[in-house]
């Protein structure tokens, strides 16, 4: 496997600060374009299974409400731990979302 090295002066400084305050970070390319983050704590793990837990159960067996669920949990994570760019969410393609979320998981 290729070694690829930050490009980005920004990146590698939201990458240093995210270091620097303990976490375990990571970057990677998609589609050219270069995505900084970190994982997400055993702490904030536990509340989001906390928030989504009770949410499916609000939502019953409402299917359409579950995956609304799900996708707003991938959001978030994303959200949490993205250190850069600094993008809303919205504004994102929907394939770099769910691979950054699964880059997430798996650094975590």
């Amino acid at each position: 496997m290729e070694t690829q090295e930050i490009k980005s002066k920004e990146l590698k400084k939201a990458i240093e600060a995210a270091a620097a305050e303990h976490y375990e970070t990571a970057f990677v390319v998609i589609s050219g374009k270069e995505y900084g983050f970190r994982a997400v704590t055993r702490k904030e793990w536990r509340q989001m299974m906390a928030d989504r837990n009770t949410k499916l159960e609000a939502a019953g067996e409402d299917m359409k409400a579950a995956v609304e669920i799900q996708e707003d949990e991938i959001e978030n994570l994303v959200e949490m731990c993205l250190v850069h760019p600094v993008v809303p969410i919205d504004r994102m393609l929907a394939g770099v979302v769910d691979t950054l979320s699964n880059e997430i998981l798996a650094l975590s």
